[in-house]
């Protein structure tokens, strides 16, 4: 499941902050995070919406390096 914010504008010209959750199906479930009407309450609802669903998500070690790249000797 993949999860992003949104703003989508409403009919009496404010700014909604929306969470939206969507599967591989295409299925979506849109959670409201409130209204702004104006720029900066707008950034301000986007950074609340976005920190409890990065808190739930730890950082991912996958103990992972790059491999030795093999040369190929070309003779002329």
């Amino acid at each position: 499941m993949v999860w992003y914010v949104r703003t989508a504008k409403t009919a009496s010209g404010a700014r909604t902050v929306q969470i939206v959750y969507s599967s591989q199906r295409g299925s979506r479930d849109i959670e409201h995070s409130g209204s702004a009407h104006d720029n900066a309450e707008s950034e301000v609802l986007k950074a609340a919406a976005r920190r409890p669903l990065a808190a739930g998500q730890g950082e991912l070690d996958l103990a992972w390096t790059m491999p030795a790249r093999r040369l190929r000797v070309l003779r002329c």
